[in-house]
């Protein structure tokens, strides 16, 4: 028999080795797991775990049960069967290599993940950075997310860069140099390696440039450019056909909104503009299009009390630009971003509240549903659901990029995190187009956060419950031969939970009630995908169709259909295996 001695230690220690395995160790606060660090098999997890990346993997090797906070984000091998107690609570979920071992879910775990729908639909966290020689004005997603650009402040030198991105890593890939002029607008094509940059003022160089990106350069390479006379470019903004690019000009007398059309090579025709009038600015990065492009939406330089939000209704043929309603929203519109899916305007402001959002009707009305934020925000961006408003700002009390999660039923914004920036401030905060990461600034660093709960993958494990368990979101995908073994309980699934088999895997489920089942939450992925029920009573709750794989049934199948207008529909691509009864219950 072992021996062992007691040492306690307050703090989680960042080593490969976390504890002992001649030692018992007893860790009262919440563990961080980075990417290679053992769970030792003394190690008495009393505060929880928290994984420092979706990237880290850990070891899992102790003898003892987890109590306390558990992240588990990243990736969990299990060298042990892992006993969650009473004091247990699971937050977020992660990747699991289950080994062959169990999990074992005390009586007192009743919904995973724990935290709540808007937190797990938003939640982000640092992932990456790269370094650069100057701030940065602008950044942008190229339409494959493979491409990162930035445009900087005048630094003489490599004032646009492009990254490549790999989910994980950002790399440089080219660089050039814009005349020593500041960048303060770059926007990559919807479906093409074409680059939209606007630049600061000049009597001598071009301030509206057409770039051209060759990945297997890499190289970028000017196709076009417009003179304005020295007036700033301070916006660009594709249109969603990729056909259109908007403008946005500064220290403009005339026309401070123009429209050109974009060939396929990238070249700019001048077709139509929007003079406002007495004379007003188009700020940084404040034009955005609706969803149809049938509108555009700008943001104006506090001038008096003339419009700072304007919409303009866009037609194609003839090309026309009409303005359509405006307001003076109470300060300077610093950014404008349309939500993805409905006519809802979110705009940063200068002013205090520095974010408001506008519902947008067409001839009739800009009408302000919600404002927060106490800051100046230089930035807003919405994912690309509408789920979501990113905000970037100047560094107040550490502060400078915060994360909201827009709640459709009563349109509010709930804020989810906060980063804490060194200095200086975020100019230019941009989801990516798959909506699983976005990129801030911190100075002269470009920052990549990822989103948290994109799908979890579960092999080889035996999951044992001890009351009923309610899965609150996330897609789970499991691989190998796997157990979720009931003892009597039920699992439900919420109607954002997916459970799926891989191909050539097996999912059993023994002595359970499967609540919450439809089309959408319980699946397999191919041919060779086995759902395995034994002792079930399956709960519908809409139509269920069973298309993909076998569906394998040892002992009692009970059926419930819980919708009397619904009826269950069974649909297999090949001959199952029914050993025991089957009841359809009405």
């Amino acid at each position: 028999m072992k021996k062992y001695s007691i040492l306690l230690i307050a703090h989680s220690l960042l080593a490969v080795d976390i504890g002992s395995d001649t030692n018992i160790t007893l860790f009262n606060s919440q563990v961080t797991i980075n990417d290679g660090d053992r769970i030792a098999s003394g190690a008495v997890l009393n505060g929880g775990l928290i994984f420092s990346s979706k990237q880290a993997t850990g070891i899992f090797d102790a003898l003892f049960p987890i109590s306390g906070t558990v992240d588990i984000i990243g990736n969990l091998v299990l060298n042990q069967d892992v006993r969650f107690n009473n004091q247990a609570e699971i937050r977020q979920l992660g990747n699991i290599q289950g080994n062959n071992k169990t999990i074992e879910f005390s009586s007192s775990i009743k919904t995973i993940p724990t935290l709540d729908k808007a937190t797990l639909v938003c939640n982000t966290s640092l992932l990456t950075t790269a370094n650069q020689t100057s701030n940065i004005f602008s950044a942008d997603w190229s339409f494959d997310d493979k491409f990162i650009a930035t445009g900087m402040v005048n630094s003489a030198a490599n004032e646009i860069t492009i990254y490549a991105f790999d989910g994980q890593t950002v790399l440089f890939q080219t660089s050039i140099a814009s005349d020593n002029l500041t960048v303060y607008a770059l926007r990559w094509h919807p479906t093409k390696y074409l680059l939209a940059v606007g630049l600061q003022g000049s009597a001598t160089f071009n301030e509206l440039r057409m770039y051209e990106f060759n990945p297997s350069g890499p190289s970028l390479t000017l196709v076009d450019s417009v003179d304005f006379a020295s007036s700033f470019v301070l916006s660009v903004a594709w249109h969603p056909s990729g056909d259109f690019l908007a403008i946005g000009l500064f220290q403009a007398t005339t026309d401070e909104i123009r429209i050109f059309s974009v060939d396929a090579l990238g070249n700019l025709t001048f077709e139509t503009a929007a003079d406002i009038v007495p004379n007003q600015a188009v700020w940084i990065e404040t034009l955005s299009w609706d969803p149809s492009g049938q509108h555009l939406a700008a943001g104006f330089f506090n001038s008096g009390s003339n419009p700072t939000l304007r919409v303009y209704d866009f037609s194609t043929s003839p090309v026309s630009l009409t303005f359509d309603i405006g307001l003076f929203t109470g300060a300077t519109v610093a950014s404008v971003d349309w939500h993805p899916q409905q006519n809802i305007i979110a705009i940063g402001t200068f002013g205090n509240p520095g974010i408001k959002l506008y519902r947008y009707v067409q001839s009739t009305s800009l009408t302000e549903i919600e404002s927060t934020n106490s800051s100046t925000v230089y930035s807003v961006n919405w994912n690309p659901n509408g789920t979501c408003l990113i905000t970037g700002q100047p560094v107040s009390g550490g502060i400078g990029i915060q994360n909201y999660f827009f709640d459709n039923t009563n349109e509010q914004l709930q804020l989810i995190n906060s980063f804490t920036l060194a200095s200086g401030f975020s100019l230019d905060t941009r989801w990516s187009k798959n909506g699983n990461y976005f990129v801030g600034e911190n100075t002269n660093n470009l920052q990549i956060y990822e989103k948290l709960n994109t799908g979890f993958t579960f092999s080889d494990v035996t999951i044992n419950l001890n009351s009923d368990l309610f899965i609150s979101d996330s897609m789970i995908t499991f691989f190998g031969e796997s157990v979720i073994n009931g003892r009597g309980f039920s699992l439900e699934l919420a109607s954002t939970v997916t459970i799926r088999v891989a191909d050539n895997a097996n999912l059993f489920f023994k002595n359970i009630t499967l609540k919450g089942i439809n089309n959408n939450t319980l699946a397999n992925s191919s041919a060779t995908s086995n759902m395995v029920l034994d002792s079930v009573n399956l709960v519908l709750d809409n139509t269920f169709t069973f298309t993909f794989g076998n569906f394998l049934v040892e002992n009692d199948l009970v059926i419930t259909v819980t919708v009397g207008s619904h009826v269950y529909s069974f649909y297999a691509d090949k001959t199952n295996n029914i050993t025991g009864k089957t009841f359809i219950v009405n």
